[in-house]
């Protein structure tokens, strides 16, 4: 507390948090940045008191529209059907440009019809396991729930399966074994030591005692 009076910095906190001591300062350079300071009840420590500081300004979040294509299995399959039923016929002709550009066009008007451009709201106060389909299908069953509530039912079975496969895919599996088993390969708990073949105890030794400046110094046996 003495070295805070050589700082600009100011206490905020004044309750105490565990008996009459207060346990956690709360030190701030500009008052104007929370309005309200509460303790409260640690539950995992029944004698402690935690200290919630909740600040005047809100930190907005960063919006940006995202543009995506759905090329889910049914959009692929579609796709497909429509390559199939296409007239490839002018492509088939003696300018390069002109058959180039007629290929062009076909391919990509049934890109168009299968696979549709949608855009979404993204924000980075999303989970990273948001994408921008995902996101979009929660907007659409929203919009479903009270309409036509079997399909919102379809897309809300749909979304359950894309949660599992972006939480497996983007977070690493939890839980004390992993913490173990990660502490036993830094310590090398679980591995043999082998010494090298090249090692030599003598060698050592002669090294050791070379460099030594202690006269008394015997070597080890």
């Amino acid at each position: 507390m003495e070295q805070l009076s050589v700082t600009p910095l100011k206490q905020l906190n004044s309750e105490p948090t565990r008996g009459k001591s207060i346990l956690d300062l709360v030190l701030y350079s500009h008052p104007g940045y929370y309005k309200k300071i509460l303790s409260i009840q640690d539950s995992f420590n029944p004698d402690y008191d935690a200290v919630l500081c909740e600040p005047t300004l809100s930190i907005k979040p960063n919006r940006q529209t995202v543009y995506f294509r759905e090329v889910r299995e049914n959009n692929k399959v579609k796709l497909h059907e429509l390559l199939c039923a296409a007239d490839f016929v002018e492509v088939y002709c003696d300018d390069l440009d002109k058959a180039l550009e007629k290929f062009h066009n076909i391919v990509i008007h049934a890109f168009d019809s299968s696979c549709f451009l949608k855009n979404v709201t993204i924000s980075d106060c999303d989970p990273p396991y948001m994408t921008p389909l995902l996101k979009h299908l929660l907007k659409k069953k929203s919009r479903l729930q009270r309409a036509e509530s079997h399909k919102a039912k379809e897309i809300n079975d749909h979304i359950k399966i894309m949660l599992i496969e972006n939480l497996r895919s983007q977070s690493p599996r939890n839980g004390s074994k992993a913490w173990w088993t990660q502490a036993n390969y830094l310590t090398g708990q679980n591995c043999k030591r082998r010494l090298p073949d090249t090692f030599c105890d003598e060698t050592i030794n002669d090294k050791f005692t070379r460099i030594s400046t202690t006269d008394s110094r015997i070597p080890v046996e």
